[in-house]
């Protein structure tokens, strides 16, 4: 049923526009991504095997699908709620409302009382996903309106939207951070990875846009900064904690980790030392 979901929308992409006008062509994603959030938030016959083939590829859908375009106008962007703007409101209620939710029930075995597709079972699933759409959008939000934007407002828009990236960038690091049941090689594995690639779009993207605005948003770029470093702290430990357990694949993963890293520590030094913030 899930793939027939997928196959539904493929085709539906096929048909000739002479036949589907543009509003029902961009009501279907739409579509999609709600029944593929209401079987998420179903309970499932309990000799369902939960795993990437069905909770993750549903996950996917929901993201995919419920993408709310940044305007290329500008001044139409700035007056676009901060929630409404690409993916945030679902990767919001996804990291606020269901993973966060998962270490409140009994020893974070789940699962989560409304969306009973999460639980540990399928956290390693649901973390990876939402890691990866979080760099993705963060990436998304450079390449539109609001990531060039000059004027300060618009500007003070693009910083609120990073802040907003960066909150729930830690608290998923928290999860791990906090509850050692889900302090697992795979899931510290994913962390590493998708956080480092956070980093570099942090450093390719963000950082230049600070240098520009630094002066009229000092403190709410500075609060962003505290934000990241926390994170940045973190995948520091995880580095060393593959050291000492000797695993292969958190080693593979940190010369290009602490590469993100380096620049990251680098690149901000210099932000603060140009604006004689290194206090």
């Amino acid at each position: 049923g899930i793939f027939c979901l997928d196959a539904i929308y493929k085709c539906s992409c096929r048909i000739d526009n002479s036949v589907t006008t543009a509003v029902e062509c961009d009501g279907i994603p739409k579509k999609l991504s709600d029944i593929s959030r209401r079987f998420l938030s179903q309970h499932w016959p309990e000799d369902t095997k939960l795993n990437t083939k069905n909770v993750g590829k549903l996950l996917t859908q929901v993201l995919e699908h419920s993408i709310s375009p940044i305007s290329s106008d500008i001044k139409a962007a700035m007056r676009t709620e901060t929630e409404n703007l690409g993916c945030m409101k679902t990767l919001t209620f996804v990291v606020n409302d269901v993973l966060n939710e998962l270490p409140f029930t009994e020893k974070c075995r789940g699962p989560v009382d409304s969306f009973p597709t999460c639980c540990y079972q399928t956290f390693g699933c649901y973390y990876s996903i939402i890691l990866q759409y979080l760099q993705r959008e963060l990436l998304y939000l450079f390449d539109s309106s609001l990531g060039k934007a000059r004027d300060r407002n618009a500007a003070a828009k693009t910083i609120d939207c990073v802040a907003q990236l960066a909150n729930l960038l830690q608290t998923l690091f928290n999860l791990t951070r906090n509850n050692e049941i889900l302090a697992k090689k795979a899931f510290l594995l994913q962390e590493l990875k998708w956080g480092s690639r956070f980093l570099e779009i942090f450093v390719a993207k963000v950082i230049p846009f600070f240098h520009i605005h630094f002066q009229h948003h000092q403190e709410n770029i500075l609060d962003v900064i505290k934000l990241v470093q926390r994170c940045v702290r973190q995948l520091y430990h995880i580095i060393s904690h593959g050291k000492r357990e000797k695993d292969a694949n958190l080693a593979k993963e940190a010369p290009r980790a602490k590469k993100s890293l380096e620049m990251f520590i680098h690149k901000i030094k210099s932000l603060l030392k140009k604006n004689n913030c290194m206090s």
